[in-house]
């Protein structure tokens, strides 16, 4: 995986406007995801979303990204994006079970009865597949239809062998007929003595503050299916803004860096490291000296002497060699943060992320102590200005800082070295925009050799007097931002309806979708009225993991359908 990740980002400095690249590169971060390594996701999310800007229609993606909401168990933005592959592919039965069993994680058991409805339209054999029945008797039990539920309890415990997956699926519908026999009825009491009467708070929206097509819990929204149609939010209206304050914006920034730095050496040159010492430093002796003493004796004593001394220090000191003839070195980083701030229009909003090293250090010198302060992390700083039209200006700052090894060839008594990556830009956009704020791709190859000349050309010697080293070093770095309105946990009835009139183009697919194929939705009106009345802790409790399986993706011959037509645009088959 890694090998493919390197040599698909190659390709996509080549071309990085081609959305089958970017999609094959968002797919080598979600299988990257998907065996354990759980910080690939948001690169592949990004990848996907880079394919669907420079190819809006690209379903594949669509379908992708889907899939990738599953893994990270964010079933409302995933029902959105297969609702919308659904239009184009009402008769693919992994599109409508993806969707069934999203919806119904997204509590939204009407749609996913729905598209199980059309899936055992499509494709009769699923009729025998106990999955499919479990998943449509428990969507009709969320929507209190206990004769259809019970039909399909009936035709699971003929398809499956063991008593206890139909006791567990029994115990599951006699959960949700419990929950309409005493919760739901609690519920409903709350809200007057006519249980499906007009709403008091008089909403036009079956699904209320808690809409399974509503706001993304995890703050993601920035793709291109997300921002709203031009004119369709008047940010300087306050009376259509309601609780909406549209003078605030949260933006999330994206910083992706690799590094790559790969070193080769062979060889070692014995000759380097000989040299011939003339005298000895540590004694002081010279390499060469010359002393003449003589002594003259004028009374007959017999103490007459001359003496010459010559002195020659010529020595071979120790040489150390190392025996590592070929080495190669390979370092490989990959950089991922992605901080998220909200600010107020014309306000500076700062956010920072990391360490604050506080050092001291005294010199060899005069003794004299240097102090050290500095933060190592993530930091943002943004300057919002909304514009007309759903535009925004904004005034970024993003900078990231990290410790690294003080390299060997600078020396100082102290160093504290860190990479630095900085950005600060004013841009222009709309709100849920995704716009590539800074990026740098780096390239350097050296190649260096040393050795005795006639040598160094001859087999087997040249490894011992002489040595080549060669160095490749890449590094690349994107900086993506997306600017997105807020959205609240809690809010007026009043100002919830403001926001579904500016739902945005994927919330509109589900739309689509229920308008476009009514003849998948069963109507049942009594509970189309109570849904409002029934969103709380309670009702959303009845929702349980394992309810409806959720198909491993990676071993799904049909979805290779739709990875194999990216790959034959890219081959011109």
């Amino acid at each position: 995986m890694d090998e493919a990740s390197r040599l698909i980002n190659l390709a996509l400095k080549l071309d990085v406007t081609n959305p089958d690249l970017q999609f094959l590169n968002g797919l080598t971060y979600h299988l990257m995801g998907v065996q354990g390594d759980a910080s690939k996701f948001d690169l592949a999310e990004q990848g996907y979303k880079q394919a669907l800007k420079f190819d809006p229609g690209n379903l594949s993606a669509t379908y992708q990204l889907g899939l990738l909401y599953m893994d990270q168990r964010r079933y409302g933005l995933a029902q959105g994006y297969f609702a919308a592959v659904a239009l184009h592919r009402d008769d693919d039965p992994s599109v409508l079970y993806s969707l069934a069993s999203a919806s119904y994680y997204a509590r939204d058991p009407r749609t996913s009865e729905a598209a199980l409805k059309r899936l055992l339209a499509v494709a009769p054999e699923a009729r025998q597949q106990p999955e499919i029945l479990k998943a449509t008797a428990l969507s009709l039990a969320a929507m209190d239809d206990r004769a259809g539920a019970s039909a399909f309890v009936s035709a699971y415990r003929d398809a499956v062998m063991g008593p206890e997956s139909v006791a567990y699926l029994e115990r599951r519908i006699q959960g949700w007929q419990s929950f309409y026999d005493s919760d739901a009825k609690i519920l409903m009491a709350q809200y007057g003595n006519d249980p499906y009467g007009s709403d008091p708070y008089g909403s036009s929206n079956p699904y209320g503050q808690n809409s399974p097509y509503g706001a993304d819990p995890y703050g993601s929204s920035s793709d291109p299916y997300s921002a709203p149609q031009p004119g369709q939010y008047n940010a300087n209206d306050p009376m259509q803004q309601g609780f909406a304050d549209s003078s605030m914006v949260v933006v999330d920034v994206v910083l992706i860096g690799t590094q790559e730095d790969v070193r080769n050496s062979r060889g070692i040159n014995l000759l380097n490291g000989l040299q011939l010492q003339f005298g000895d430093p540590l004694t002081g002796t010279a390499g060469f000296g010359y002393g003449s003493t003589r002594t003259k004796d004028y009374l007959d004593t017999g103490l007459e002497q001359s003496t010459q001394t010559i002195t020659r220090a010529i020595s071979i000191p120790a040489v150390t060699y190392s025996l590592n003839i070929a080495n190669s070195a390979d370092a490989n980083n990959q950089v991922l943060a992605k901080p998220s701030l909200v600010a107020q229009a014309g306000q500076t909003s700062e956010f920072f992320s990391g360490t604050e090293i506080l050092a001291a250090a005294v010199s060899g010198g005069n003794g004299d102590s240097v102090s050290v302060q500095k933060e190592v992390g993530v930091k943002l700083a943004v300057t919002p200005e909304i514009l007309p039209d759903d535009m925004i200006r904004l005034h970024v700052v993003a900078e990231r800082t990290f410790l690294t090894d003080p390299s060997n060839s600078v020396v100082f008594e102290f160093r504290l070295d860190t990479t630095k990556t900085n950005v600060n830009s004013t841009v222009t956009m709309k709100f849920g925009e995704t716009l590539v704020l800074g990026g740098l791709s780096e390239r350097e190859t050296s190649k260096s050799a040393d050795g005795v000349p006639g040598l160094m050309d001859v087999p087997i010697l040249n490894l011992l007097f002489s040595q080549r080293v060669e160095r490749q070093f890449e590094r690349s770095v994107l900086i993506l931002m997306t600017p997105r309105r807020p959205h609240y946990t809690r809010r007026a009835q009043a100002d919830r309806d403001v926001t579904i009139e500016e739902m945005s183009d994927l919330e509109r697919d589900i739309e689509r979708l229920q308008h476009r194929h009514k003849d998948w939705f069963t109507p049942r009106a009594t509970f189309n009225e109570v849904i409002e009345k029934l969103q709380g802790r309670e009702f959303f409790e009845e929702f349980r993991s394992g309810d409806v399986k959720v198909h491993s993706w990676q071993n799904d011959a049909s979805n290779q359908k739709h990875i194999a037509m990216v790959q034959n645009r890219l081959l011109g088959e």
